[in-house]
């Protein structure tokens, strides 16, 4: 059985300012770096373990999309059979998840 994807607030944002900063400068760019991220999220319904398991907070894995190795940051709750995104970056800002 699969898992459901669900979104905090942060991790919405997150995605909004990171597609509306790259679409001012690169439209196409924003598209790809965008589905880049999206297609990693894709996998987690079926392979919610597949990230690992963050140095920081053990409760939080980290996935790394494959192109632009944007972070993908999230808990699974077993229980309730969900993934919770809780924040999408880019290395080189400085996230402490």
């Amino acid at each position: 059985m699969t898992y459901s994807i669900t979104y905090t607030r942060e991790a919405l944002s997150d995605l909004i300012a990171i597609s509306t900063y790259l679409r001012e400068r690169n439209p196409a760019a924003a598209k790809a770096v965008i589905q880049d991220i999206e297609t990693a999220i894709s996998h987690l319904p079926d392979f919610p373990q597949l990230g690992v398991v963050s140095r920081r907070l053990t409760d939080v894995r980290r996935l790394v999309s494959s192109r632009y190795h944007y972070v993908v940051a999230y808990k699974v709750d077993t229980d309730r059979r969900e993934v919770l995104i809780i924040a999408v970056f880019h290395p080189r800002q400085q996230k402490t998840v």
